[in-house]
């Protein structure tokens, strides 16, 4: 299982109901694999979020059409890395819980978050 982290949180949506995932680094994924990927919601004090379980890759000009509100945002993923597409599996929202992020080439979830993260779902 792999947990991602996104910044914008209207990429859930966006990820969630194409059944996509769209990593802003190289991961291993294998075909089969559980893909979580969260997002904070600032304003209501949440974390939101998706599973996937990927079934195969989706070329990178497909994944940049699917997600417009980074683009819109101006969050545009220069990530030249393919896309994950799968089954959506589940889509949640944790209350009163905010996840650490941390960049460098990539947006990851830290802080101990991806036990609570883990934990939420029962994985």
């Amino acid at each position: 299982m792999y947990i991602l982290g996104y910044k914008n949180k209207e990429a859930i949506e966006e990820g969630f109901d194409s059944g996509q995932v769209f990593p802003s680094a190289q991961y291993n994924v294998q075909d089969g694999g559980l893909i979580v990927v969260v997002a904070n919601d600032e304003l209501n004090n949440s974390i939101e979020g998706y599973v996937i379980k990927k079934t195969h890759d989706v070329p990178n000009y497909i994944t940049k059409r699917i997600f417009t509100s980074s683009r819109e945002k101006g969050n545009v993923n220069p990530s030249s890395y393919n896309g994950f597409g799968g089954v959506p599996i589940e889509r949640f929202t944790i209350p009163n819980e905010q996840f650490g992020l941390y960049q460098g080439g990539k947006v990851g979830v830290k802080d101990g978050s991806q036990k609570l993260i883990s934990k939420f779902l029962g994985l």
